[in-house]
């Protein structure tokens, strides 16, 4: 079955256009702040610019994936080829940032791949297959492994340290396992054990007020993040 432009949710679209708007907006305010007390230099929209071609990319994307037959993924090769390449990109993340002692590293190829947000893509399409293929994720071989996938990405996610995303990738392992009805004996111990490690995230600190940093000067755009 293939989707089609036609079919697109109206209220879903409509909702990624306001986070694309309040996103530009925000770029808009960080960049050009202060230049009024500067000549005009054309440099200073470099960065909205770059915005405005991601998002229209994006959304040619977008339309793009609607007419893709999604029963192709369900090619075994390709899921666990997607998931093997995620995880080494992970991996090759933290040996950047351990290898040049930098405090956050959460970037590859001079900051144009943040491989958290291409993990949780990942993460969705893999739990998806695995669930479907499985029928109903049932047996303890088949929950340690589906487990594991999830908490070790988001264990190397959160060692760079991106703490909201690793979190995030935890509880879509949950929403993953609930849609899919996985039985109560499968649910609720891996329930049990992704909670338990969101609250370890969350008591553990790492990358010092890196994140302090960059919400305060988000909050007064003349103070600098660190």
């Amino acid at each position: 079955m293939k989707f089609y432009a036609r079919e697109w949710d109206e209220l879903i679209l409509i909702s990624v256009l306001i986070l694309y708007i309040i996103g530009l907006a925000n770029i808009a305010s960080a960049s050009l702040v202060g230049t009024v007390f500067l000549k005009f230099n054309p440099f200073i929209y470099k960065r909205l610019v770059l915005q405005v071609v991601a998002g229209v990319l994006g959304f040619f994307i977008a339309y793009l994936i609607t007419k893709f037959d999604y029963e192709k993924l369900k090619n075994p090769k390709f899921i666990y080829s997607i998931m093997s390449l995620n995880i080494s990109l992970l991996v090759l993340v933290l040996v950047i940032k351990y290898v040049r002692h930098m405090p956050v590293n959460r970037w590859l190829f001079g900051g144009s791949l943040q491989v958290s947000e291409f993990s949780k893509i990942v993460t969705v399409v893999f739990l998806a297959y695995y669930v479907s293929r499985k029928g109903q994720v049932s047996a303890t071989k088949e929950l340690f492994f589906a487990s594991f996938i999830v908490i070790l990405q988001s264990i190397l996610v959160f060692l760079e340290p991106d703490r909201g995303s690793a979190i995030f990738l935890l509880f879509m392992g949950f929403v993953m396992l609930w849609v899919g009805n996985a039985p109560p004996k499968v649910l609720y111990p891996a329930t049990v054990a992704f909670g338990l490690l969101a609250v370890a995230f969350l008591l553990l600190k790492t990358g010092g007020n890196y994140v302090e940093g960059r919400f305060a000067a988000w909050l007064n755009p003349f103070v600098k993040a660190n």
